[in-house]
């Protein structure tokens, strides 16, 4: 309970930071205009408010209410079990911690890699993909190797008509003429 007034104390603090420089920036944006770049300071703003946003759900501790832990505790318990060669426990607790924590990008990638080692290879590709929406720079070789995967696994979109044309066939060897009447085969008498 004291971590969790702490926490909430430190978050309350913040947000009276961020309060601050949100309206510094608004100040800046209005004195400013002509001198400064009203996107830029219009993303800080937006990014400021978003933070703002994230920190004011965070509820006050009550003794009454039990806690989850959070889905980080999850990721390194996945992380544990893969470093141990327990894939299928490693994917559990991955996929708990992105259930509660779906904008944790690294989950996602981590979730990538054990579907691929168990041959889950459509699982893998998504997992990736939405890794890389939330911001990941997950590893183009790993892309790369997961796609050939794909493809030697069928799940890979076809490659378009024109690379799946058969080449053209390549011409039959002449046909030798029959042996002559009273002769043996291979010419020799």
């Amino acid at each position: 309970m004291d971590l969790q007034a702490k926490r909430y104390t430190e978050t309350q603090r913040t947000i009276a930071t961020l309060r601050d420089n949100l309206r510094n920036l608004q100040s800046a944006q209005t004195q400013n205009s002509a001198r400064a770049e009203p996107t830029q300071i219009q993303r800080e703003i937006a990014t400021i408010e978003d933070q703002i946003h994230r920190l004011e759900a965070v509820d006050m501790p009550s003794r009454d209410k039990p806690t989850e832990p959070p889905g980080e505790i999850y990721f390194h318990m996945g992380n544990a079990q893969f470093r141990l060669n327990r894939i299928d426990e490693a994917i559990t607790s991955w996929e708990t911690c992105a259930l509660k924590s779906p904008k944790f990008a690294m989950v996602h990638n981590n979730l990538a890699v054990a579907y691929w080692k168990k041959g889950r290879i459509g699982d893998a590709k998504k997992a990736l993909t939405h890794a890389k929406e939330l911001g990941f720079p997950v590893n183009p070789q790993f892309v790369a190797d997961l796609d050939k995967a794909a493809a030697s696994a069928g799940t890979a979109p076809p490659p378009p008509p024109s690379a799946t044309a058969p080449a053209a066939p390549a011409p039959l060897p002449p046909v030798p003429p029959p042996p002559a009447p009273g002769s043996s085969p291979g010419g020799r008498p």
